[in-house]
């Protein structure tokens, strides 16, 4: 985003970067301004909450990375969308986390964490399926030496998955506030080349291998939901073709080590980020042969007519079938991410006091 466009009532991008003499100073000589005036109060939340969202415990969250997660409800008669408010579970969590936290679809326990500009630069901590948290948070001492932006990580039935990435945070360079150890980086870049690999890491031995699965630019990948803690065969890709638009969504078999799967949505058709919603008989997470039972849907835009759609497309099917196109009354913007919350969910939300 550009530095113009960026909200100033937002300390973080005060603080975190573009930092000058001049117009660093003058940046956060406006914010206090707004917040002397009455124009912006901190204390109520700094967040946009327009990053991703979570549904557990009853909850439906809206996140971002620089605030506490914001509750909503959403009318399962008429979809009418309330805000309620910044949700701190019951003052159980004083900081902002990431915006993609990870449910367990077995426990429905919810696991998260955030990154820090102290030591410790990494949290980890869990939520119970009901929707409190309990335990008390886990620093994480590893080797991450100052402060850094990890954007998501994996979890499994026994471990929480972190890349120690080599990027790092300042905001008094008087530059961009990202930097990285120029060990791991080409001092002259001619061509651009996106591909998307399998990385197998043998914890015993220490040892890591790269498989490529495609030679295609492939973005915002889902699989089955039911299969999040455990090993899934099939992944369901954005096609970033022409970047950084998607064009298309494949879909890549992780054991043969190929694309199996393609539909591409036309000329001058862009969609946002593909989500994998499984049927009813392969929720349960149970069966290799069911773990592509379902549909993957998307939004997808035809800029030419200036017309938007939900697009539904058959997850099994040879070609990634076209299931349902339903034209929608207005645009609806390019972004990300997004959660598919069924009806029986909705009904189940905590009632709005």
């Amino acid at each position: 985003m550009e530095p113009t466009l960026r909200p100033s009532v937002d300390p973080t991008h005060v603080l975190a970067g573009n930092f000058s003499p001049v117009t660093g100073v003058a940046r956060i000589a406006v914010s206090m301004f707004r917040v002397l005036t009455g124009q912006f109060d901190p204390r109520k939340g700094i967040g946009l909450a327009n990053t991703s969202l979570a549904y557990f415990g009853g909850m439906l969250l809206a996140l971002c990375e620089c605030d506490l997660p914001y509750s909503i409800y959403v009318s399962p008669d008429d979809g009418d969308i309330l805000t309620i408010g910044r949700h701190d579970f019951d003052k159980r969590l004083s900081m902002w986390m990431t915006a993609h936290p990870k449910k367990d679809p077995d426990t429905g326990e919810m696991f998260a964490f955030r990154c820090g500009l102290l030591p410790p630069f990494l949290t980890y901590f869990v939520f119970d399926a009901d929707g409190t948290k309990r335990h008390p948070d886990v620093p994480i001492f590893s080797n991450m030496r100052r402060p850094s932006f990890v954007h998501d990580f994996a979890i499994t039935k026994k471990y929480a998955l972190f890349c120690d990435i080599q990027l790092g945070i300042s905001g008094l360079g008087g530059a961009s506030p990202i930097t990285c150890d120029p060990e791991h980086i080409l001092e002259d870049i001619k061509l651009i080349h996106c591909s998307m690999e399998k990385v197998r890491i043998d914890l015993k031995s220490g040892t890591v291998s790269r498989t490529q699965l495609s030679e295609r630019n492939l973005e915002l990948g889902a699989i089955n939901p039911a299969y999040l803690t455990k090993r899934n065969r099939y992944a369901y890709m954005g096609l970033g073709e022409p970047i950084p638009k998607i064009s298309g969504v494949v879909k890549l078999d992780l054991e043969l080590g190929k694309t199996v799967a393609t539909r591409v949505y036309g000329p001058g058709c862009f969609g946002g980020e593909p989500f994998f919603v499984p049927s009813s008989s392969s929720s349960s997470g149970q069966g290799m042969n069911e773990e592509d039972d379902g549909y993957v849907v998307s939004y997808v835009h035809d800029e030419v007519k200036g017309e938007s759609k939900f697009l539904v497309l058959d997850a099994k099917s040879p070609e990634l079938d076209v299931v349902a196109s339903v034209k929608l009354p207005r645009r609806v913007p390019y972004g990300f991410h997004g959660l598919f919350v069924s009806e029986d969910e909705l009904k189940k939300q905590r009632p709005v006091l």
